[in-house]
């Protein structure tokens, strides 16, 4: 067991445990007196909740709507920092960089997590997932330090 819960079970006067707990009467002889594999799972729902159709639409809108302006942003930024030679100063390759990583989340990690959130489910497999969490938190380390950076360069 990865833990343990600490509960003091009744005792009568005496001092002998009496243990009165629904899983005793249906476990008699497994019963300890704590319930190890509660879960708050329901058997209609199952381990997510049920999302109203007006919030799927809206959130589909809004991560449409982040992925289109972020991408093409990004990708416009970075563009002209590489054809325009003079762009090319310290704080607007930082700035680059910075749009890098954020376009490489709208483009890759947004549509995955848009899916996730939208059916509640991961038909991509244990690779995948991985790779887009490993994006994700790599991106908001470049995110952040390419922030400092620009911070001190100033």
């Amino acid at each position: 067991m990865a833990y343990e819960i600490y509960a003091f079970p009744r005792m009568d006067a005496n001092h002998s445990v009496t243990l009165q707990h629904p899983l005793q009467a249906m476990y008699p002889q497994d019963y300890d007196g704590y319930d190890y594999n509660y879960t708050f799972e329901s058997p209609e729902l199952g381990v997510f909740p049920q999302v109203h159709i007006s919030a799927k639409i809206l959130v589909g809108i809004t991560y449409c709507l982040m992925m289109s302006i972020c991408g093409i942003g990004n990708l416009l930024l970075c563009y002209v920092i590489y054809r325009f030679r003079r762009m090319r100063t310290t704080t607007n390759l930082l700035i680059g960089n910075l749009a890098l990583s954020d376009f490489l989340v709208a483009v890759i990690c947004a549509p995955f997590n848009f899916y996730f959130y939208l059916f509640q489910n991961w038909p991509f497999g244990s690779a995948m997932c991985l790779a887009v969490g490993y994006l994700k938190i790599t991106s908001l380390y470049v995110s952040t330090n390419s922030l400092l950076a620009i911070a001190i360069d100033r």
